[in-house]
C-alpha cells in the first residue's frame, strides 16, 4: 500500500476544515475526496503511536512536533464529518487490507513479528535455537542409525 506524504503543520486543521465544508455543501454529491481521505487517515490513526509509525514511514511529515497533537487532530476534524458516503474512495483499499488479515499465514507471521522478531536480538536468539535444535536432531538421527565404516 502506498500513502502520499503530507505535511501536518499549523494551518492544515483550518484548511481540512475548509475543504470538507466545500464539498459537503458543494452541488455536486460525488465530490467527497477530502472527506474520504480524513476518514481514511482516522481509520489508520488512532493513537500516537500509529502517528510515529507513520512518519518513521514518511507518510506524515510532522512540523508540530509532537505525535498527540497529529493525532487528535484527525480524530478532531472526523468526528466533526458524516460518515463515508456511497461513492467512498478507499472502499477497495479497505477490502484489500481485510482480506489480507483474514488469511491465517499472515496473522501468524503478524504475530511472530510484534512478539518475537522486535528487536535484531530477538532474531539472533531464535535462530541461535534453530541451529541447536537441527544440530540436536542430527545427533540423534546419527545415534539411532551409526554409519558403519
Amino acid at each position: 500500500m502506498q500513502i502520499p506524504p503530507i505535511t501536518i503543520e499549523d494551518r492544515t486543521e483550518t484548511f481540512f476544515r475548509n475543504l470538507i465544508a466545500y464539498e459537503e455543501y458543494c452541488p455536486d454529491n460525488e465530490l467527497s475526496y477530502v472527506i474520504d481521505y480524513v476518514k481514511f487517515m482516522d481509520c489508520l490513526i488512532k493513537s500516537p503511536k500509529d502517528v510515529e509509525i507513520l512518519c518513521r514511514y514518511g507518510i506524515i511529515d510532522n512540523w508540530q512536533g509532537d505525535y498527540g497533537v497529529v493525532a487528535r487532530l484527525f480524530n478532531k476534524i472526523s468526528a466533526a464529518v458524516t460518515g463515508p458516503g456511497e461513492h467512498f474512495r478507499y472502499a477497495d483499499v479497505f477490502n484489500k487490507v481485510n482480506n489480507h488479515r483474514r488469511k491465517r499465514r499472515n496473522r501468524w507471521m503478524a504475530i511472530l513479528n510484534r512478539n518475537y522478531l522486535n528487536s535484531p536480538w530477538a532474531l539472533i536468539s531464535i535462530l541461535a535455537a534453530l541451529v541447536l535444535l537441527l544440530l540436536t536432531l542430527t545427533q540423534t538421527v546419527f545415534t539411532v542409525f551409526p554409519i558403519k565404516l
